[in-house]
């Protein structure tokens, strides 16, 4: 099962098409059957790279069948005959057959980008995902986006309680030094929508109201007041126990440690600590030139003091989070809104993006202990080539694998050994803005992947 399973990381100029056309005609050429296109799926992410692949199988088909002699790739030629151990001519017979029921089931000649691939299983599998029948593919989500945005920006003046949270939303982003351009704002963040890597957390975002923000952020606020009183509290205790002790502020190293207990009152917090809870313990505490009586003071209390420290790191870190948390919830709201908006625009004109393809996909995978999108499909891919795959995202990469090992753990003593085969070069991913994860690629390259 190993060697059925190949990565190649294959940088610009390395020969990549090459090796995978080779692959792919040696899987053909070393089938009994004549119709073993059939079997393999080959899939990549452009309709250039889709069109180049299968020009170069249907070349080197037609170059070995000697059917055009100008298209004969002699190198091509000699290698597919050291990885298959035919003669070449039985390779030229062979491409005769297989070029004939090629050409006459066009159709079954897989090789195509994998949103062809998927929209093919949506349409196939439209009723079982609870989709329309007459749903269309819209390219231009960008053209949707602003028709939300706008939709969203109309309702200002109707909607007491969106008004309110788009003013707010002017004020958090000229507060940030950035545009109060409320529409190129909106647009700008309705732009993680379209973000397969920002799938799993947004898709919680879009069914809540504004109301449910609104309890979330008196639910903040309410925390951050308890967490502000908590460090307040902390500084009172602290220099209540020097005081008690006779300690003087001034004994501690540069008064760092008074210090940073007054910040508390004025919002300085975590990030200006030079130490961590894992240096608190044995701290240093005084100078070498502090009088003998104060150390003798500050040590007797140290484990007192230390506690202190303790507390206000954790309970500092805790308010400097919530306070993010705090100051993105605006921004998520109307992210939520928009999100609502695209999806009532997508669903009163029968629209699916792409992106979303993979999206109702995975869902009915994790709702199936055995997939039944790929059970059937299954039955009939036994060899795939994932070309460009440092541009495969996450949730894509999710879906294939139970396609891709309902093959390759396949008992049945009449197929032929199935392969996977992943090519892509880490270096030039391009699809990063849409869920395109390049470490996927290093990750099963180097052996370190959880996947399968």
């Amino acid at each position: 099962m190993q060697s059925n399973f190949i990565v190649y990381n294959a940088s610009a100029g390395s020969g990549k098409t090459y090796t995978i056309t080779r692959e792919y005609l040696s899987i053909l050429f070393n089938a009994s059957n004549p119709f073993n296109f059939q079997n393999i799926l080959a899939i990549t992410f452009t309709n250039k790279a889709a069109s180049e692949m299968k020009t170069r199988v249907l070349n080197a088909l037609i170059g070995f069948s000697g059917c055009d002699r100008a298209l004969l790739d002699k190198n091509l030629l000699n290698d597919v005959v050291s990885h298959t151990g035919l003669s070449v001519e039985d390779i030229e017979k062979k491409s005769l057959v297989i070029l004939k029921l090629l050409l006459s089931n066009y159709a079954d000649f897989e090789i195509s980008t994998i949103d062809s691939f998927n929209h093919r299983i949506i349409r196939t599998f439209a009723r079982d995902l609870r989709i329309s029948q007459n749903f269309s593919i819209q390219l231009d989500a960008d053209d949707y986006l602003s028709q939300a945005v706008d939709h969203l920006i109309d309702d200002i003046g109707q909607d007491d309680d969106l008004t309110k949270w788009l003013t707010d939303f002017v004020r958090y982003k000229i507060e940030n030094d950035t545009s109060g351009d409320i529409r190129y704002a909106l647009l700008d963040y309705s732009k993680l929508v379209l973000n397969e890597t920002n799938y799993k957390y947004l898709s919680e975002l879009q069914s809540m109201s504004l109301a449910d923000f609104k309890v979330a952020k008196n639910k903040i606020n309410q925390k951050l007041a308890k967490l502000l009183k908590d460090l307040e509290e902390l500084d009172n205790a602290f220099h209540e126990l020097i005081q008690t002790q006779g300690i003087e502020e001034k004994s501690f190293p540069r008064a760092y440690i008074p210090g940073y207990f007054k910040n508390v009152r004025i919002n300085k917090f975590r990030h200006q600590y030079p130490f961590t809870l894992e240096d608190v313990p044995g701290i240093q505490l005084y100078n070498k030139t502090t009088k003998q009586s104060q150390k003798d003071s500050i040590e007797e209390v140290r484990p007192a003091i230390e506690e202190l420290l303790n507390k206000l790191l954790i309970i500092s870190t805790e308010y400097e989070i919530t306070k993010r948390v705090q100051k993105s919830l605006t921004p998520l709201a109307m992210i939520s809104q928009i999100q609502q908006k695209l999806n009532a625009l997508k669903a009163e004109e029968e629209v699916l993006f792409t992106m979303d393809f993979n999206k109702l996909i995975g869902n009915q995978v994790a709702q199936q202990p055995a997939p039944f999108i790929y059970e059937r499909l299954g039955e009939k891919f036994r060899h795939y080539f994932i070309d460009e795959f440092q541009d495969t995202s996450r949730l894509q990469w999710k879906n294939i694998i139970p396609l891709v090992e309902h093959a390759l753990t396949s008992e049945d003593p009449m197929s032929n050994d199935s392969h996977l085969y992943l090519v892509g070069d880490v270096k030039q991913s391009i699809y990063e803005w849409r869920g395109g994860d390049a470490r996927l690629l290093l990750d099963l390259y180097l052996g370190t992947s959880e996947n399968p």
